[in-house]
């Protein structure tokens, strides 16, 4: 039963692409002007609602009412999704993200580079992430523990 385990999961690992750059220009149009006018607009752009669309075309996720705040987007399972942002060239520590953890499957972290574009996303279940006073959470935890899922990496 181990070794069936064991192979079950190299065989997921094997099989598990994780997404890239080249991914995110196939779906769209025009993507040498689409990040000119992203530099350009940068201080203007609601840098969440751009990760939530980037996420949406990355992993097919229906993207939920831009007013609903119980959760971002449902994926093709039907899962609820919470996707939150951190702009990493900045290189301050974001503060715990205020999330209802009994209303989502997981979250969906996306750290942007200087050019707003994603540099890396990570999906999170619920279950690793450690929730915090006020409604706040924090996922060190999961980063210590390496429970999370590498699914788009820049490069």
């Amino acid at each position: 039963e181990k070794i069936t385990n064991f192979l079950n999961l190299f065989h997921n690992y094997m099989n598990m692409q994780v997404k890239n750059i080249s991914d995110l220009k196939c779906n769209i149009p025009d993507f040498d002007n689409f990040s000119k006018d992203i530099i350009k607009y940068k201080h203007i752009i609601d840098s969440g609602r751009l990760s939530e669309w980037y996420c949406s075309i990355l992993f097919e996720l229906k993207l939920s009412d831009k007013y609903n705040e119980l959760f971002d987007a449902v994926d093709k399972e039907g899962s609820k999704v919470e996707i939150k942002q951190r702009k990493v060239f900045n290189q301050a520590i974001p503060a715990g993200m205020v999330i209802d953890l009994s209303r989502i499957s997981y979250v969906l972290l996306v750290e942007l580079n200087n050019l707003l574009l994603p540099k890396r996303i990570y999906k999170i279940n619920v279950e690793y992430i450690t929730p915090l006073p006020n409604g706040r959470v924090s996922f060190k935890k999961s980063f210590q523990e390496n429970k999370f899922e590498l699914l788009f990496q820049e490069g």
